[in-house]
């Protein structure tokens, strides 16, 4: 730093941190191997109150299988003129037995128990600006598969225990995997996947499985509509969702049941 007030800066990485009073700095940078090169940037540091930090994450809430990995990603906007090396935020479980995540990248790994946990993530430029996603750790996994708004389509429960019978499956329900996520990968050595399609009530309408139990000789697996947040207006279009799980593979009769 040229003037004693322009803020602190790590001589190796560069990182520079603005100081709290606004006005024109300059940092230098000269060149070890030969002193009398270098370069000077002015850095102009504007009030506070003059920006407004934001952070944001792309869904308040995931639903994960036990111990499965996700990355997490979080949208912030930065101060004129600031440039950062890494994104400055720091992710944390809220729940001691919630699972790990690494601190800088977000790297998540559910933990071998199901239940409700929480992810924050905080700025570290602006202590106190944070965000919060709840994860709903489950002993299936909700596969990133979908259909297009079709006129008509039959209400159906499969039960697919192969590749070849889940190649058929997509191709017959014309399935597509979402631009966001990459398309699902199914060990049938070890899973089987259930995949129930019904017709919507509404626009918004799309299924969540309510239970998995095995009983009676039997595999029970009890669906539903999912409940449509206060406060969103859905279009009056019939829609014709589809939920596909993988679970661990079981060779028992499965016997599916809509819960209101």
């Amino acid at each position: 730093m040229v003037e004693a007030g322009g803020g602190s800066i790590d001589a190796l990485s560069g990182a520079y941190q603005a100081p709290a009073q606004p006005g024109t700095y300059h940092v230098q940078v000269v060149r070890d191997d030969f002193a009398g090169i270098g370069a000077t940037v002015e850095v102009t540091v504007l009030a506070r109150d003059a920006f407004v930090p934001r952070l944001s994450v792309p869904a308040p809430e995931l639903s994960l299988r036990v111990g499965q990995s996700w990355r997490f990603s979080a949208d912030t906007n930065y101060p004129p003129n600031v440039m950062y090396i890494r994104q400055p935020v720091r992710w944390s479980v809220l729940e001691a037995e919630g699972g790990r995540i690494d601190a800088l990248s977000g790297q998540y790994t559910a933990p071998p128990q199901v239940g409700q946990y929480h992810v924050r993530v905080e700025r570290e430029d602006f202590p106190g600006v944070s965000a919060q996603i709840s994860v709903q750790v489950q002993a299936w996994e909700v596969l990133n598969l979908h259909r297009g708004l079709v006129e008509a389509a039959p209400s159906e429960q499969r039960v697919v225990r192969s590749a070849a019978e889940f190649k058929a499956l997509v191709d017959a329900w014309q399935l597509q995997s979402s631009p966001y996520r990459p398309a699902p990968q199914v060990d049938f050595g070890q899973d089987m996947v259930l995949a129930i399609a019904e017709q919507g009530s509404s626009g918004c309408a799309s299924l969540e499985i309510a239970d998995v139990r095995a009983e009676a000789g039997k595999l029970l697996v009890a669906y539903r509509e999912r409940p449509i947040p206060p406060g969103i207006a859905c279009t009056a279009v019939i829609t014709y969702p589809v939920l596909l799980v993988a679970l661990p593979r079981s060779e028992l009769p499965v016997e599916f049941a809509r819960r209101p």
